[in-house]
C-alpha cells in the first residue's frame, strides 16, 4: 500500500516552494495562519484535482494562488514504487490552465495512464474519506445508495417470483401470470446491483402504468350514453325509416318539380297568342288562307314579271330602231353605204321615227304600270310570308311548351310533405341511428375499459409494492444488514481503544422507513446519531469510521486527513488519541491543529 512521504507546495496561500515530509502518523501543529490547513488542502488537491466543498473549475482553484503559477507535488511510496503526482495552475491573459504530471519510478506516465493511476490510488471511497462534510450532508436515501454501491455485492437465496409474490397483498388478487411476466423482465441473479436495476425498471413501469390508467380514465369519461333515445328501436327499424324517408323525399321532390314545371308551362300557354290554336299548323284556317293568298300572289308576280320582261325587250328593240332612224335624219338622208343624199330615205326615216316615238311612249307607259303592279304584289307577298313565319313560330313555341309538360308521379298511398321536411327528418333519424350505435359501443367499451382499468389499478398497486421492496429501504437494506453489521463491529473495535468511547458501540440505523438511514453509536441501550455526538466523540468515531472504510475500499492509499478536529479534545483525551487511537488505525493519519505538544515522533511544528 502507498503512503504519503512528502508534499511540495508552491504559490498557495502563504506557502512558497516548501516541502513537507510525513511519518506513518503525523500531527501538524502551530498557531492559526501558519499553513496547517494549506498542507491538508494541497494533499486533497493533488489526489482529487479539486478542493472538496468548492467549485472544481480552474478559476475557482486558482483563487488560492499567491502568484501567476501555483503547484502541488505529492510523493507516494510503497515498498517497491515511488509515485509523484504534480499538478499546476497558471494564469495567462485572464485564463487559468491546469496541468497534470504523474511519474512512477522516474518514468512519466501518459495522460490516460496517469488518470488511471490516480483513480486506483484514490479508490472507491473518496467521498467520505476526503469530503466527509459533503458525505454527511447527503440525504439518508442517497447515503444508503452510496453504501449499497460501496459494500460488496450480496446475494439473496430467493427467486424474483418469490420476492414479488411475497411483496404483494393477497387482497390484490393479482394474476400469477403478471408476476411471472414481471419476474422474467428483471435481471438475474438477485444481487444489490441487479435489485437497483430492477427498481429503475419497476419505476418506469409505474410511470407507464399511470399513463395507461390516465388514458383509460380519459377514454371512459369521453364515452357518451344517450338516455333520451327510445331503446325499443333497432338499427334495422331506424335504417328502414331512413330509406322510406329518402324514397318519399325523392317522390315529393319529383312531384314538386313536375308540378312547378307544368304550372310554368300553363302560364305561358295562357298567352292570348295561343288562343284558338288548331290541332296542327296545316289545319289552321288562318295559315291555310294566308298560304292560298300567297300562292295566288306568287302566280300574279310570275305573270307580271313575264310581261315586264317582254315590255323591256320591246322598248329596247323600238329604241334601237328609233336610234337608227334618227341617225339617218341627223345625216340629212345620206346613205351610209353610198354616201349620197336620198330624199326618199330621209322622208321614210322621219315617218318611221314618228311612229316609233308613239310606240315607245305607249310601251314605257305600259311598263311603268306593270312595275307598279309588281311592287304592290311583292309587298303583299312579303307581308304574307312574314305572317306565315309568325304563325309557324307560334305553333313551334306551342308545340315545344306542350312537349315540356311533365307526367306527374303517382302519389297514391303517400302523404307527401314539403321536400325540406324530409331533410330534417332524415337527419334526425340518422342521429338516432348514430346514438343507438354509440349506446351499443358504450355498453361494450364501458365493460371492457372498466375491467381493463381495474386490472391496471391492481397492477399499479403491485408495482408500488415492488418499488418499495426493491427500493433503498427494502430488499437492498435486508441484503446489506450483514455488511453493515461487519462495518459497525470493526468501527466499535477501534473506538474501544479510546476511553472516551467505552460502553459505546457503533451502529447503522437500517429502518425500512424512507429517509431514516443514519449511523452513530449505541450507549446504555440508547441510539445516538452521529450529528448528536459531542465534538470529541465525533472525532473518535470519524477516525474509526474512515479507517474501516479505507480497509474495505479499493484504495491503494489508506489515508485519513484530520483538520482542527483534535482541537476539541482536552489534553488527556488528546494524548490518549495520539498515543492509542492513531496507532490502532491501519491507515496513515495526517492531522492538523493548534494544540502545542511536546516533541515526539510524528510531530510537525509550524511557526
Amino acid at each position: 500500500m502507498f503512503s504519503v512521504k512528502s508534499i511540495t507546495i508552491d504559490g498557495i496561500h502563504k506557502v512558497d516552494h516548501v516541502r513537507y515530509q510525513f511519518d506513518q502518523n503525523t500531527y501538524i501543529c502551530g498557531p492559526n495562519g501558519v499553513g496547517k490547513s494549506t498542507i491538508l488542502t494541497a494533499i486533497q488537491l493533488s489526489l482529487l484535482g479539486k478542493i472538496p466543498g468548492q467549485p472544481a473549475t480552474n478559476a475557482a482553484i486558482f483563487r488560492h494562488a499567491n502568484k501567476p503559477t501555483m503547484s502541488v507535488s505529492l510523493e507516494l511510496n510503497d515498498d517497491n514504487n515511488c509515485v509523484t503526482i504534480t499538478r499546476s495552475w497558471t494564469m495567462k491573459r485572464n485564463s487559468v490552465s491546469a496541468n497534470l504530471n504523474v511519474m512512477e519510478n522516474g518514468v512519466m506516465l501518459s495522460d490516460d495512464d496517469a488518470s488511471a493511476k490516480i483513480a486506483n490510488i484514490v479508490g472507491n471511497a473518496s467521498l467520505p474519506i476526503y469530503s466527509f462534510a459533503e458525505f454527511t450532508a447527503l440525504s439518508a436515501n442517497k447515503m444508503k445508495d452510496w453504501f449499497s454501491e460501496f459494500l460488496p455485492t450480496a446475494k439473496v437465496d430467493k427467486t424474483w417470483i418469490d420476492v414479488l409474490t411475497d411483496a404483494v397483498s393477497t387482497s390484490l388478487a393479482v394474476d400469477n401470470d403478471y408476476i411471472a411476466e414481471m419476474a422474467n423482465q428483471l435481471p438475474q441473479p438477485l444481487t444489490t446491483d441487479n435489485i437497483k436495476k430492477a427498481n429503475t425498471y419497476i419505476k418506469s413501469c409505474i410511470t407507464a402504468k399511470k399513463a395507461d390508467i390516465a388514458r383509460l380514465t380519459s377514454t371512459i369519461q369521453s364515452l357518451t350514453y344517450y338516455d333520451e333515445l327510445d331503446n325499443n328501436q333497432t338499427e334495422e327499424s331506424i335504417s328502414a325509416d331512413i330509406n322510406n324517408l329518402i324514397a318519399d323525399q325523392q317522390l315529393a321532390s319529383n312531384y314538386k318539380f313536375a308540378a312547378t314545371q307544368n304550372d310554368t308551362v300553363n302560364k305561358l300557354l295562357a298567352d292570348p297568342k295561343f288562343a284558338n290554336m288548331a290541332g296542327s299548323l296545316e289545319t289552321d284556317p288562318e295559315y291555310i288562307k294566308c298560304r292560298s293568298a300567297l300562292t295566288e300572289l306568287e302566280e300574279n308576280d310570275h305573270a307580271f314579271s313575264k310581261e315586264a320582261k317582254e315590255n323591256t325587250s320591246a322598248i329596247d328593240s323600238t329604241a334601237t330602231e328609233l336610234w337608227r332612224c334618227q341617225k339617218i335624219i341627223d345625216s340629212n338622208g345620206v346613205c351610209p353605204y353610198s354616201n349620197a343624199a336620198c330624199d326618199s330615205i330621209l322622208k321614210s326615216a322621219k315617218e318611221r321615227a314618228y311612229v316609233l316615238n308613239d310606240n315607245l311612249s305607249v310601251l314605257k307607259l305600259r311598263n311603268s304600270k306593270v312595275q307598279e303592279m309588281l311592287s304592290e304584289i311583292r309587298a303583299k307577298i312579303e307581308t304574307h310570308v312574314a305572317r306565315l313565319t309568325e304563325i309557324k313560330q307560334r305553333y313551334a313555341q306551342y308545340n315545344e311548351l306542350m312537349s315540356s309538360r311533365m307526367q306527374l308521379p303517382d302519389i297514391a298511398g303517400h302523404i307527401l310533405e314539403d321536400p325540406s321536411y324530409y331533410q330534417a327528418a332524415i337527419q334526425q333519424k340518422t342521429n338516432e341511428l348514430a346514438q343507438l350505435r354509440a349506446n351499443a359501443r358504450y355498453n361494450t367499451l364501458m365493460n371492457d375499459l372498466t375491467k381493463e382499468k381495474y386490472m391496471a389499478e391492481i397492477e399499479l398497486n403491485c408495482l408500488k409494492a415492488w418499488d418499495t421492496i426493491t427500493g433503498p429501504n427494502g430488499l437492498p437494506t435486508q441484503m446489506l444488514t450483514d455488511q453493515f453489521n461487519h462495518l459497525a463491529a470493526k468501527i466499535s473495535e477501534l473506538m474501544e481503544v479510546n476511553s472516551l468511547m467505552m460502553r459505546s458501540t457503533a451502529t447503522f440505523n437500517l429502518s425500512s422507513d424512507s429517509n431514516t438511514f443514519s449511523f452513530g453509536i449505541v450507549r446504555d441501550g440508547k441510539y445516538i446519531p452521529f450529528d448528536l455526538l459531542s465534538t470529541g466523540e465525533q472525532c473518535i468515531f470519524f477516525v474509526a469510521f474512515i479507517d474501516v472504510l479505507q480497509s474495505e475500499s479499493s484504495s491503494q492509499l489508506k489515508l485519513i486527513l484530520i483538520d482542527d478536529l483534535l482541537d476539541h479534545l482536552d489534553a488527556a483525551k488528546f494524548d490518549a488519541f495520539i498515543d492509542s487511537s492513531m496507532p490502532a488505525c491501519s491507515s496513515q493519519i495526517i492531522a492538523a491543529g493548534v494544540r502545542n505538544v511536546s516533541d515526539r515522533p510524528g510531530i510537525l511544528k509550524l511557526n
